[in-house]
């Protein structure tokens, strides 16, 4: 019988680490200014910021999607 690998998608990241690490953005300042803008998040018994990827994925979109195309490029 074949083993197969099974990749378990990630559902949620805990604490500005892993929000880094995914994004890009390792400042804790821009972190703090994302949850003040809207960034949806939780906080477990730890005081970490729990943030589920697909908030993440569609904050990120909507705030840095270009707003604009310019046709004359």
């Amino acid at each position: 019988m074949n083993a197969r690998k099974r990749e378990i998608p990630v559902l949620f990241l805990r604490g500005s680490e892993e929000l880094a690490r995914a994004t890009g953005f390792t400042d804790k300042r821009v972190h703090a200014k994302w949850r003040e803008d809207g960034l949806p998040y939780s906080v477990d018994e730890r005081n970490a910021c729990i943030y589920y990827v697909k908030d993440v994925v569609d904050f990120i979109k909507k705030r840095y999607a270009p707003q604009q195309v310019k046709i004359n490029l």
